[in-house]
């Protein structure tokens, strides 16, 4: 059996499949035994991903023992193949396509060269090597002034750079189709954070300020802020928790806006999230 093909079962689905499909493709063909167009499909993509060394992984899923996991994700008929990127659904059939047609399904999914060159200045980023990760991004947007993803990666590079208002015209620039993006909802709010950052000198000031006085809830809040674009995300979780035990009044309930902010930015399946959700809950109830 080779390399790229899975058998995930229900509790694998999620590190498996939606995990691993933010760094490759996962198509994932639900299939079962009595199903005789499975029996066609399945070796024709075993064959497909063989050919492809990588470039895409495929995870098989058996229908009837994973009834649960076919309803969640739509399965009406088999096979029913589901492709995954960044985590979600992307694209579909249903039934055995011969071969040719399903080259043509997976050369869809695969990464262009600018996806690639975003990937690699998302990765630069990450490691705060932030002229790289410029670099990358100019080099994608001399060719489409009007890439969405990099527009948006460029302005989080601009937000390390503490340069929110920068940060801020790249969202403004951003298709008319980004509007309501999770990820354009998450820049708004670092860019409130850095105002926040921005009312002091430095962050070594604040925390200079804060280890002088472990009362100020000014040099807090603004550390947390830096924390934020820092994204030592916990960091910042800690600091506006302690406003919230400190004084619920600070700045019109400020700790807890931030704390819903920040929850709101992560998303629901960040790891610390559902964490401070009880926490904050616990200070409040």
């Amino acid at each position: 059996m080779t390399q790229w093909v899975i058998h995930p079962d229900a509790s694998e689905f999620d590190s498996e499949v939606v995990a691993r499909s933010r760094q490759l493709p996962v198509v994932v063909d639900f299939w079962a035994t009595w199903c005789g167009p499975c029996q066609a499909l399945g070796p024709a993509l075993e064959r497909v991903a063989e050919e492809y060394e990588g470039r895409f992984l495929l995870a098989k899923v058996d229908a009837d023992r994973n009834q649960d996991l076919a309803v969640s994700y739509g399965v009406r008929g088999l096979p029913s193949v589901k492709a995954f990127v960044d985590g979600e659904v992307v694209d579909a059939f249903t039934g055995a396509l011969p071969e040719p047609q399903i080259r043509e399904f997976i050369d869809r999914l695969l990464p262009s060269e600018a996806d690639q060159a975003i990937a690699r200045a998302r990765q630069a980023l990450d490691a705060d090597q932030l002229g790289q990760a410029e670099q990358e991004l100019a080099a994608v947007l001399d060719e489409d002034s009007q890439n969405g993803r990099a527009l948006m990666l460029l302005a989080r590079l601009r937000l390390r750079q503490n340069r929110p208002d920068d940060a801020a015209e790249l969202i403004r620039s951003l298709p008319a189709r980004y509007e309501g993006d999770p990820e354009v909802a998450g820049l708004r709010s670092r860019i409130e954070f850095a105002r926040i950052a921005e009312e002091a000198e430095s962050e070594a000031a604040v925390r200079q300020a804060l280890a002088d006085d472990p009362d100020d809830l000014d040099a807090r809040y603004r550390l947390a802020a830096y924390r934020v674009l820092a994204e030592d995300y916990e960091a910042a979780f800690e600091h506006l928790l302690e406003i919230v035990r400190r004084d619920r009044e600070f700045r019109d309930d400020a700790g807890r806006k931030g704390l819903l902010a920040l929850f709101d930015m992560l998303g629901n399946r960040h790891p610390l999230v559902s964490d401070y959700r009880k926490r904050l809950s616990r200070e409040l109830f």
